[in-house]
């Protein structure tokens, strides 16, 4: 663990060699100041842990979090709308070592890459939600771990989606996706109280791959990577009906480069953060494209790689930031945004991280870069995008050690409370 010094915040890096799976217990009544960051795998069994200690779920809804507090359950994918990952909790480091398994719930139905692939949110009445990558959505007990409801949405026959998926809890209903569409739930039942149109564009494609977060009565979701780039969307949480959706590529659709338009590009893998004005941040992925191509055809491509601030009334796009133009290294600004009420100067702060191996701070007001610091390993491959965009990048004498790797850098989401950002890195090279 590196401990690096920011005024006014602080990083702190997690370093892993290999996926981990830590699951917590609900929200309690006492307060740590301690957050952890962990990166996650896929699992076939849904496990949760307790302590001796017993608790309770408070009221779930999805309000943007305070800037002097910190949330009191885990009702959303990041547990607040500011994507903070911040909740009071009666663990501890004092007790986090006698957590042990309580129940566990086995999932029998998965896809191509693997069973589970996202957080599980916590409701009122001891009920614990979630979804598997076969995108049935579970009501659980967290007491006795006792499956209350389960709601498939995959048809016979369906071939089931990439992921990631994942469920967010507001006034009681459940939202999420499946892979063409979203929908919503009662919490307390499983019954649909809506579907919205098909929302993927009738191209191969990732699909819906987020778990939406709920704010204002809005339902703010995202594709992952499509053939002519992906899709950002907002939808009535009441009706399901579109209110705007955004282009991630800004060339998308018939007129996009042809050399980029054969895998994919752009798209969101991670939740959304929405500020107190309502503004939504989301982090862009990267285009799906070889060292060749960027080298002879290159290309910025807005709005890959990049922190994107958009209204979150009309989706106007208010400022991005691309952090590595002609990508080629797989680098995405993929996980979820934070939003830091009182940051850098006192203003409010966007935070956000790479498979760049950076950690980058933006004004969210104007999107100016406040600072960006390098965690884990690098070994001179930082500039290859912006060296190969200007024509200037040496041949590649290939085999290419390259650190940080297409599977490394801040792979996971942040965590930020008290002016200390905690980044888990993964360091693994790329050949």
């Amino acid at each position: 663990m590196r401990r690096i010094s920011m005024r006014p915040l602080v990083v702190l890096a997690l370093v892993v060699v290999a996926s981990v799976v830590v699951v917590a217990c609900g929200g309690g009544s006492s307060s740590s100041k301690q957050t952890t960051s962990t990166s996650t795998s896929s699992a076939t069994t849904a496990v949760a842990t307790t302590t001796s200690s017993s608790t309770s779920s408070a009221v779930a809804s999805a309000p943007p979090a305070s800037s002097a507090t910190v949330s009191s359950t885990w009702s959303v994918p990041n547990a607040d709308a500011y994507n903070t990952r911040a909740v009071t909790s009666q663990i501890n480091a004092s007790n986090v070592s006698n957590l042990k398994v309580a129940w566990t719930v086995p999932l029998t139905e998965g896809g191509s890459q693997g069973d589970y692939a996202n957080t599980p949110v916590f409701g009122p009445n001891h009920l614990v939600y979630f979804q598997d990558l076969a995108e049935s959505v579970f009501a659980v007990n967290d007491t006795t771990g006792k499956v209350v409801w389960k709601h498939p949405f995959l048809a016979k026959g369906q071939m089931p989606p990439v992921g990631p998926n994942g469920v967010t809890l507001s006034n009681g209903v459940v939202y999420g996706t499946a892979e063409t569409y979203a929908f919503a739930l009662s919490a307390a039942t499983g019954e649909q109280l809506w579907k919205s149109p098909v929302l993927t564009p009738n191209t191969p494609g990732i699909g819906l791959g987020i778990a939406p977060i709920v704010a204002n009565g809005i339902m703010y979701l995202a594709t992952a990577s499509e053939q002519h780039g992906g899709l950002l969307y907002a939808l009535n949480a009441k009706t399901g009906k579109v209110l705007w959706s955004f282009h991630t590529t800004k060339a998308g659709g018939t007129n996009m480069p042809t050399f980029f338009g054969n895998a994919g590009t752009g798209g969101a893998w991670n939740t959304p953060a929405v500020g107190p004005d309502g503004n939504v941040f989301y982090g862009i992925g990267n285009p799906y494209q070889t060292y060749e191509e960027a080298v002879n055809h290159p290309h910025r491509l807005l709005y890959n790689d990049s922190t994107v601030s958009l209204s979150g009334k009309t989706g106007h796009l208010n400022w991005y930031y691309q952090a590595n133009p002609d990508d080629f290294h797989d680098w995405d600004m993929q996980i979820s945004p934070s939003y830091v009420p009182s940051g850098v100067g006192g203003q409010p702060t966007i935070l956000d991280g790479s498979k760049d191996g950076r950690v980058y701070a933006f004004n969210a007001s104007t999107g100016k870069l406040d600072w960006q610091t390098p965690l884990g390993k690098h070994n001179g491959h930082d500039n290859d995008d912006k060296l190969a965009f200007e024509h200037k990048l040496k041949p590649f004498k290939f085999p290419v050690k390259s650190y940080p790797s297409l599977q490394a850098g801040v792979e996971t989401n942040m965590a930020v409370q008290d002016g200390v950002v905690y980044a888990p890195i993964v360091d693994l090279y790329s050949i």
